[in-house]
């Protein structure tokens, strides 16, 4: 699930998705919703506007399974986008039917670029990319497999990408094309564990693009450990306990 104010200085306008729900708009403040023609029933696992007002949903997401526990989690119908809040219509190349393998029926990630107005990045387990007036990118970099979460520095600085595998990726630039692990031995303090673990969720703080948090579940869904970069997720400390870094 998701929600979105429509426009930061306009907070009365939202956008929420629900697990199996479809998309939802409210035009005060949420106090009224009313669900969107042609996404009834559809598993929302990500939202983003774009800085030009383009609204991009993505469905699916390998977090929650039917007992809300993971699993086999909600199969998604791909990605959706409209230039006028009201209707929307898939990606071309973001549907899952092109996909033998089942491709973009998760999207769990998806944010707009702060420095391209026209731009969207998104995370799915069909790998990474970019979206621009409604035109896929896929994989334009060099990292490859599911995606589970990514997130950008406020002033367009570094990418963080966390993968299915447990797996931390930092970019080199700000064209988000070239990446660096930032992940390695649990026995490393200054990377990130990999290990034992089963998912990972990341963030970068808005008032300090330099403050990077990464927070894990081991791989029998336990709580793996909260970590904190102060310089821009290029080296990390644990600042919660974690038992599987520590046996």
């Amino acid at each position: 699930a998701a929600v979105i104010p429509a426009d930061g200085s306009e907070e009365s306008v939202l956008y929420a998705g629900a697990i199996s729900g479809g998309l939802w708009k409210s035009d005060n403040g949420g106090n009224d919703w009313n669900q969107m023609f042609g996404l009834e029933n559809m598993m929302i696992g990500s939202i983003a506007i774009a800085g030009n007002g383009d609204i991009y949903i993505g469905s699916g997401s390998m977090f929650d399974g039917g007992n809300g526990q993971g699993g086999s989690g909600f199969r998604g119908r791909g990605i959706w986008w409209s230039n006028d809040g009201e209707n929307f219509s898939i990606v071309e190349g973001a549907d899952p039917a092109a996909f033998s393998s089942g491709d973009f029926t998760a999207v769990d990630a998806m944010v707009a670029d702060p420095e391209f107005p026209s731009r969207v990045w998104f995370g799915c387990d069909a790998g990474y990319g970019l979206i621009e007036n409604g035109v896929l990118n896929m994989s334009p970099g060099n990292i490859n497999g599911p995606v589970t979460d990514l997130v950008i520095a406020p002033d367009g600085s570094y990418m963080l990408v966390g993968m299915a595998n447990c797996r931390v990726y930092r970019s080199d630039g700000t064209d988000f094309t070239s990446f660096e692990s930032v992940s390695g031995s649990n026995n490393n303090d200054t990377v990130l564990p990999q290990s034992a673990m089963g998912r990972v969720r990341i963030d970068i703080s808005l008032d300090d693009p330099a403050s990077a948090f990464a927070v894990f579940a081991t791989s029998g869904g336990s709580f793996g450990g909260l970590y904190h970069s102060a310089n821009a997720g290029l080296t990390w400390s644990n600042v919660w306990p974690n038992d599987i870094a520590e046996a």
